[in-house]
């Protein structure tokens, strides 16, 4: 067998193999292109993605920008501004000095470049493909082209791999290439204090990563890995003249809880991996930390750049440098140094039990911090803990006193693009004088109902009786005057006079399983995001019957609080089971004959069988329903009360026939689980919002906005409801608006 000739390759196929090593994934390129940002001067450096950055990977900022006659080339390979001759490399102080990012990137994706220096009258805008410009439509020219931009430039590469089938397929799990792309930007975030930072996926309401330039490093890291990470770290510095190196950081101290090990290591403001440093700090803590935790560790380490060698990898990633045992082992000595210095006392939170066997009290559900200080302030961490000397601190929660000499922080002040001027905490005036909601007239039964009855008081915050026709029970305008004349006399303990008002109890510990599971299953479902909108939102304004406008920090929503206010009710029921108020029907209304209403209006085939079941049904159930929802069914058949679910909030009672009827034959009372998901179903379905038709009382309209402004969405504040992720998939809640892309709007006008 003769051997196969040797050829040389095609230049394409050449520098698509280079551009293989060098780009090995979506983030890869994403601290490529960061670099060039830092190299430019930047300031301020926004990221965005889609589907991972294997569909768009785009980064903007606003450095020095690109020169219109360098565009042609800046895509070729060992094309750079940073190198001129090999020497130059023994003291480079800059990130790139190849020249092969960008055109690794163009022989993998489709590469736009949009640029535009401060001398500039316009920016202007190139693509790239091979290294090579090339026309953005067929039949234009590839000349870069003018536009409007701001200063900087704004790199986007779309269909990452589109020509590399093996690797696009190897890719194929999105999430994980955007953690990555997180994490390369928020390191570089942390590094950087002096750099506003940005990260969010493409079409996204919330950006995931949002540094302000002013920000300190352990403030960056407060926003990234949370409080309780920031609070236990301990700042490190250090320098040897002898092998011109100094470094700084900040690493985990003895009371650190972590699972799994966070580190980051900048060496001459490179991001790089150095597995000797690492070990050794690695090694160090596993004598310091409590079992099973790992430490965080941020290093920025400067080293003289002739004594660097940063040519050693493709992709940068690791670095050689002389003297690394002894370096290594200055900074492990100088970590151990600042853990001994910082052990005169370890915290911990004293669990409740604990805090009764040691006769310690809290305020209320506050664990106490308790500080343990060990008998010698010498020696390893560990062995030096005491067993006894425990000294009761103040709570976690409290806020210093006004008298309090401690120093405090000037607070930074918030950008204008970013600045909320709004509290959902605070209350208007006209929350405070509304009263009981009107009960509002609003059903597709509204055809069967007799608009001889009763109509709503003169006051319009007192509540109204139940609008449901003589048969049912309720008789005529004179019977409401009645019963408003009865509720002036003493009634018994317990029971309300009139319908509106609710009777006060002691909270009862529910502990039935299949109430437990329900609430697991919301709890689990939930959208912690939603929930937080929600949560704490500020009432903007009404846009119809239907939808309205809240305010979440910096952005506007469009609500369909109808909708949602279906899982408002399922959720309160769920977790205030057994604990309702009170809603007294005076007089009761005839449970037969609203079923038959229903049956009637829904064209049953034998009304008066299907009222008797549903009567029977509920007659049956009655105890249940006593205690479970407040729900009291008297000896004649007919309906006292109801719960009530939202303090002050009647439901329609026009759709109280059709709730009958669905609760008796839609839901599954065999068994226990199923039951209570059904039935609180049915029932928040009752209970959940419905417009006013147009036919109603002018007067109807204005006490419905009442309702929901001053009702309803105050409730979705409580600790009792969790967003699920439905509510998204219904569009019943829709973005429409954040400040800072207004501003980034108003910006280019």
């Amino acid at each position: 067998m003769q051997p196969a000739p040797i050829r040389k390759l095609e230049e394409t196929v050449i520098n698509r193999i280079a551009a293989g090593e060098i780009i090995n994934r979506p983030s890869n390129a994403l601290k490529e292109l960061i670099e060039n940002s830092l190299d430019a001067g930047s300031t301020s450096i926004s990221i965005t993605v889609k589907d991972g950055g294997l569909k768009v990977l785009q980064i903007q900022d606003n450095g020095h920008g690109i020169r219109t006659e360098d565009l042609p080339i800046v895509c070729e390979r060992f094309t750079t501004s940073k190198l001129k001759v090999y020497e130059d490399l023994s003291h480079i102080q800059t990130y790139g000095f190849r020249g092969e990012a960008l055109a690794s990137i163009s022989h993998v994706s489709h590469l736009s470049i949009t640029t535009k220096q401060a001398d500039s009258e316009c920016a202007y805008k190139a693509h790239y493909a091979d290294g090579k410009l090339v026309p953005a439509k067929p039949g234009s020219g590839s000349d870069p082209v003018p536009c409007a931009g701001n200063n900087g430039t704004v790199i986007t590469a779309e269909d990452l791999f589109y020509n590399i089938p093996s690797r696009k397929a190897a890719l194929k799990n999105t999430r994980e290439e955007y953690n990555r792309i997180f994490e390369v930007a928020s390191r570089y975030a942390i590094h950087n204090s002096g750099i506003a930072f940005s990260c969010r996926k493409l079409g996204a309401p919330k950006v995931d990563l949002s540094t302000a330039a002013g920000a300190s490093t352990i403030t960056n890291i407060r926003q990234i890995f949370g409080s309780k990470i920031a609070n236990s770290l301990v700042e490190i510095q250090g320098s040897s003249t002898d092998y011109d190196v100094e470094f700084s950081g900040h690493v985990s101290s003895a009371a650190h809880e972590m699972h799994k090990t966070v580190f980051l290591l900048f060496i001459n403001h490179r991001l790089v991996e150095h597995t000797p440093i690492r070990r050794a700090i690695e090694s160090l803590y596993t004598s310091v930390l409590p079992k099973a935790s790992r430490p965080f560790v941020y290093l920025d380490l400067r080293i003289k750049p002739e004594n660097v060698d940063v040519n050693v990898h493709p992709t940068k990633r690791e670095v050689r440098f002389l003297n690394e045992d002894s370096i290594v082992g200055c900074i492990v000595d100088c970590i151990h140094s600042k853990l001994l210095s910082c052990n005169n006392s370890r915290e911990f939170v004293v669990q409740e039990r604990l805090q009764k066997q040691l006769g310690l009290t809290t305020d209320g559900d506050t664990p106490l911090l308790t500080t343990i200080a060990p008998s010698s302030t010498t020696g390893n961490t560990e062995s030096n803990l005491p067993t006894s000397t425990l000294t009761p601190a103040q709570p976690i929660a409290s806020t210093p006193s006004r008298s309090s000499n401690l120093p405090t922080s000037t607070p930074r002040k918030t950008p204008v693009n970013r600045a909320v001027r709004t509290n959902y905490k605070t209350l208007s005036l006209e929350s405070f004088s509304f009263g009981s909601s009107p009960s509002i007239r609003r059903n597709r039964l509204q055809t069967t109902i007799d608009n001889s009855v009763a109509s709503p008081p003169q006051n319009p915050l007192r509540t109204s009786p139940s609008h449901v026709n003589s048969s049912a029970g309720l008789r005529n305008e004179s019977d409401f005057e009645q019963a408003s004349s009865i509720a002036q006399k003493p009634q018994p303990e317990n029971i309300a006079p009139l319908f509106g008002q609710e009777t006060v109890a002691a909270a009862i510990e529910v502990r039935l399983t299949s109430i437990l599971n329900l609430r697991k299953d919301l709890q689990r479902r939930a959208n912690s995001e939603l929930t937080q909108v929600l949560s704490e939102h500020s009432f903007v304004g009404f846009v119809d019957d239907r939808r309205a406008l809240i305010q979440y920090q910096t952005r506007l929503y469009m609500v369909d609080y109808c909708k949602i206010s279906y899982h408002l009710f399922y959720h309160r029921c769920i977790f205030d089971f057994m604990n309702y108020g009170r809603i007294i029907l005076q007089p009761a209304p005839s449970i037969h004959e609203l079923a038959l209403m229903a049956a009637k209006e829904l064209g049953d085939v034998d009304p008066e069988d299907t009222a008797k079941n549903v009567l029977s049904r509920f007659s049956d159930s009655r105890e249940m329903l006593e205690e479970y929802y407040h729900i009291r069914i008297s000896d004649i058949g007919t309906i006292e009360s109801l719960p009530m679910v939202i303090r002050d909030y009647s439901p329609d009672y026009d759709k109280l026939p059709l709730f009958l009827y669905n609760a008796a034959t839609s839901v599954n009372w065999e068994e226990e689980q199923q039951f209570f998901k059904t039935f609180t179903s049915e029932l928040a379905t009752f209970y959940a919002l419905e417009p006013p038709l147009p036919d109603d009382p002018p007067h109807t309209k204005d006490e419905y906005r009442l309702v929901v402004e001053h009702r309803i969405m105050p409730a979705f504040k409580g600790s009792s409801f969790w967003a699920p992720g439905s509510i998204l998939v219904e569009n019943s809640l829709v973005q429409l608006a954040d400040l800072p892309d207004l501003y980034r709007i108003f910006e280019r006008c």
